[in-house]
Protein backbone atom coordinates (compact mmCIF):
# COMPACT_ATOMS: atom_id res chain seq x y z
CA UNK A 1 0.00 0.00 0.00
CA UNK A 2 2.81 2.49 0.82
CA UNK A 3 4.74 1.59 -2.51
CA UNK A 4 1.64 2.21 -4.23
CA UNK A 5 1.39 6.08 -2.56
CA UNK A 6 4.62 6.35 -3.74
CA UNK A 7 4.39 5.38 -6.90
CA UNK A 8 1.06 7.42 -7.21
CA UNK A 9 2.87 10.32 -6.01
CA UNK A 10 6.02 9.94 -8.04
CA UNK A 11 3.76 9.39 -10.93
CA UNK A 12 2.11 13.08 -10.67
CA UNK A 13 5.25 14.56 -10.23
CA UNK A 14 6.63 13.64 -13.07
CA UNK A 15 3.88 14.13 -15.02
CA UNK A 16 3.91 17.86 -13.45
CA UNK A 17 7.61 18.15 -14.74
CA UNK A 18 7.48 16.39 -18.48
CA UNK A 19 4.05 18.67 -19.00
CA UNK A 20 6.48 22.38 -17.41
CA UNK A 21 9.29 20.87 -20.06
CA UNK A 22 7.05 20.56 -22.82
CA UNK A 23 5.35 23.88 -22.12
CA UNK A 24 8.73 25.86 -22.25
CA UNK A 25 10.12 23.96 -25.21
CA UNK A 26 6.84 25.18 -26.71
CA UNK A 27 7.41 28.61 -26.04
CA UNK A 28 11.17 28.48 -26.78
CA UNK A 29 10.26 26.89 -30.37
CA UNK A 30 7.61 30.17 -30.98
CA UNK A 31 10.04 32.53 -30.07
CA UNK A 32 12.75 31.32 -31.96
CA UNK A 33 9.94 31.36 -35.06
CA UNK A 34 8.99 34.69 -34.27
CA UNK A 35 12.41 35.79 -34.33
CA UNK A 36 13.84 34.38 -37.03
CA UNK A 37 10.22 34.96 -39.47
CA UNK A 38 10.55 37.00 -42.73
CA UNK A 39 9.25 40.99 -42.23
CA UNK A 40 8.35 41.96 -45.37
CA UNK A 41 7.60 45.71 -46.21
CA UNK A 42 6.71 47.86 -49.58
CA UNK A 43 9.62 50.35 -50.17
CA UNK A 44 7.86 53.03 -52.64
CA UNK A 45 10.88 53.59 -55.81
CA UNK A 46 8.78 56.15 -57.06
CA UNK A 47 5.45 58.01 -57.57
CA UNK A 48 4.33 60.79 -59.41
CA UNK A 49 2.10 62.80 -56.94
CA UNK A 50 4.45 65.53 -57.17
CA UNK A 51 5.62 66.02 -60.56
CA UNK A 52 2.22 65.42 -62.28
CA UNK A 53 -1.16 64.98 -59.63
CA UNK A 54 -0.10 67.88 -57.77
CA UNK A 55 1.90 70.14 -59.47
CA UNK A 56 -0.57 71.75 -61.65
CA UNK A 57 -2.80 72.68 -57.93
CA UNK A 58 0.21 74.10 -56.09
CA UNK A 59 2.07 76.06 -58.89
CA UNK A 60 -1.62 77.17 -60.66
CA UNK A 61 -4.25 77.60 -58.06
CA UNK A 62 -6.18 80.14 -59.65
CA UNK A 63 -6.53 78.80 -63.38
CA UNK A 64 -8.79 76.07 -64.39
CA UNK A 65 -11.62 74.13 -62.84
CA UNK A 66 -12.07 71.44 -59.95
CA UNK A 67 -13.25 69.22 -62.79
CA UNK A 68 -10.31 69.56 -64.99
CA UNK A 69 -7.91 66.76 -65.03
CA UNK A 70 -5.07 66.45 -62.81
CA UNK A 71 -2.83 63.65 -63.86
CA UNK A 72 -3.59 59.59 -62.94
CA UNK A 73 -1.92 59.05 -59.90
CA UNK A 74 1.09 55.78 -59.74
CA UNK A 75 3.59 53.98 -58.13
CA UNK A 76 6.74 51.93 -58.35
CA UNK A 77 7.70 49.50 -56.08
CA UNK A 78 9.22 46.79 -53.96
CA UNK A 79 8.62 44.10 -51.43
CA UNK A 80 11.40 44.04 -49.13
CA UNK A 81 12.08 40.88 -46.42
CA UNK A 82 13.73 42.72 -43.45
CA UNK A 83 13.71 39.10 -41.85
CA UNK A 84 16.20 36.29 -41.13
CA UNK A 85 14.82 33.84 -43.35
CA UNK A 86 13.17 33.62 -46.47
CA UNK A 87 9.98 34.05 -47.84
CA UNK A 88 7.92 32.52 -50.93
CA UNK A 89 5.83 35.34 -52.43
CA UNK A 90 2.01 33.46 -53.15
CA UNK A 91 -0.34 36.48 -53.83
CA UNK A 92 0.18 39.65 -54.09
CA UNK A 93 -3.10 42.70 -53.98
CA UNK A 94 -3.17 46.46 -53.93
CA UNK A 95 -5.26 49.26 -55.04
CA UNK A 96 -5.25 52.86 -55.09
CA UNK A 97 -8.01 55.16 -53.86
CA UNK A 98 -9.67 58.72 -53.29
CA UNK A 99 -11.56 59.25 -50.36
CA UNK A 100 -13.47 62.10 -49.17
CA UNK A 101 -13.54 60.76 -45.71
CA UNK A 102 -11.41 58.11 -43.89
CA UNK A 103 -12.36 54.88 -44.70
CA UNK A 104 -11.61 51.47 -43.63
CA UNK A 105 -12.99 50.32 -47.20
CA UNK A 106 -10.57 48.71 -49.52
CA UNK A 107 -10.68 47.17 -52.90
CA UNK A 108 -7.43 45.75 -53.73
CA UNK A 109 -6.75 44.45 -57.32
CA UNK A 110 -4.53 40.76 -57.42
CA UNK A 111 -1.43 41.46 -59.48
CA UNK A 112 -1.49 39.93 -63.10
CA UNK A 113 0.26 36.66 -63.44
CA UNK A 114 2.84 37.14 -61.21
CA UNK A 115 5.39 34.29 -61.44
CA UNK A 116 6.34 32.95 -57.82
CA UNK A 117 9.28 34.72 -56.12
CA UNK A 118 11.72 33.85 -53.15
CA UNK A 119 12.98 36.77 -51.09
CA UNK A 120 15.95 35.35 -49.48
CA UNK A 121 16.95 37.72 -46.14
CA UNK A 122 17.45 41.43 -47.09
CA UNK A 123 15.99 40.72 -50.95
CA UNK A 124 14.01 42.61 -52.26
CA UNK A 125 11.19 41.95 -54.86
CA UNK A 126 11.13 43.06 -58.87
CA UNK A 127 9.69 46.26 -59.03
CA UNK A 128 5.88 46.48 -58.98
CA UNK A 129 4.13 49.29 -60.63
CA UNK A 130 0.09 50.23 -60.53
CA UNK A 131 -1.90 53.10 -61.57
CA UNK A 132 -5.10 54.32 -60.00
CA UNK A 133 -8.01 52.96 -62.06
CA UNK A 134 -10.42 55.48 -61.06
CA UNK A 135 -10.90 59.09 -62.44
CA UNK A 136 -8.42 61.68 -60.40
CA UNK A 137 -9.22 65.45 -61.46
CA UNK A 138 -8.07 68.87 -59.89
CA UNK A 139 -10.95 68.74 -56.92
CA UNK A 140 -9.36 65.84 -55.83
CA UNK A 141 -5.90 66.61 -55.73
CA UNK A 142 -6.70 70.09 -54.27
CA UNK A 143 -8.58 68.10 -51.54
CA UNK A 144 -5.91 65.58 -51.19
CA UNK A 145 -2.89 68.68 -51.15
CA UNK A 146 -5.00 70.50 -48.27
CA UNK A 147 -5.61 67.69 -46.13
CA UNK A 148 -9.49 67.33 -46.92
CA UNK A 149 -9.59 64.16 -48.40
CA UNK A 150 -7.12 61.07 -48.56
CA UNK A 151 -5.39 59.43 -51.31
CA UNK A 152 -4.61 56.12 -50.63
CA UNK A 153 -2.57 53.47 -51.95
CA UNK A 154 -3.04 49.71 -50.01
CA UNK A 155 -1.96 46.22 -50.44
CA UNK A 156 -1.20 42.47 -49.01
CA UNK A 157 1.15 40.36 -49.90
CA UNK A 158 0.46 36.46 -48.89
CA UNK A 159 3.81 34.32 -48.81
CA UNK A 160 4.44 31.09 -46.92
CA UNK A 161 7.76 31.18 -44.53
CA UNK A 162 10.66 28.89 -43.59
CA UNK A 163 8.94 26.83 -41.22
CA UNK A 164 5.97 26.22 -43.47
CA UNK A 165 3.28 28.50 -42.45
CA UNK A 166 1.51 30.89 -44.12
CA UNK A 167 1.27 34.54 -43.42
CA UNK A 168 -0.18 38.00 -44.94
CA UNK A 169 1.22 41.33 -44.92
CA UNK A 170 -0.76 44.43 -44.82
CA UNK A 171 0.35 47.76 -45.50
CA UNK A 172 -1.23 51.47 -46.45
CA UNK A 173 0.28 54.56 -47.71
CA UNK A 174 -0.83 57.66 -47.48
CA UNK A 175 -0.49 60.24 -50.61
CA UNK A 176 -1.29 63.18 -48.66
CA UNK A 177 2.29 64.51 -47.93
CA UNK A 178 3.22 65.03 -51.77
CA UNK A 179 4.40 61.29 -52.50
CA UNK A 180 3.10 57.77 -50.98
CA UNK A 181 4.68 57.41 -47.10
CA UNK A 182 3.89 53.91 -45.35
CA UNK A 183 1.53 54.81 -42.59
CA UNK A 184 0.29 51.26 -41.51
CA UNK A 185 1.80 48.00 -41.69
CA UNK A 186 0.53 44.69 -40.02
CA UNK A 187 1.84 40.63 -40.68
CA UNK A 188 0.02 38.11 -39.25
CA UNK A 189 -0.59 34.12 -39.58
CA UNK A 190 -3.15 33.77 -42.36
CA UNK A 191 -3.52 30.03 -42.42
CA UNK A 192 -7.33 30.16 -43.94
CA UNK A 193 -6.16 32.01 -47.09
CA UNK A 194 -6.24 30.05 -50.43
CA UNK A 195 -3.69 30.70 -52.83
Amino acid sequence: MVVTGWLAWATVRLWGATTTAAEAANLNAEAIMAAEVAHLYPIIQSDNLKKDVFFRIIHYENTGKDSDYSGIPEVVYRIKNYGKTPAVLQRLMHGMEFFKKPSTTRLMHQEDERPLEILGAGQESENISYKMHATFNRGMAKAVHEYDSELMFFGEVIFTDFFGRQMKCIWECDGRSGGFKLTRHEQRPAPDEKI
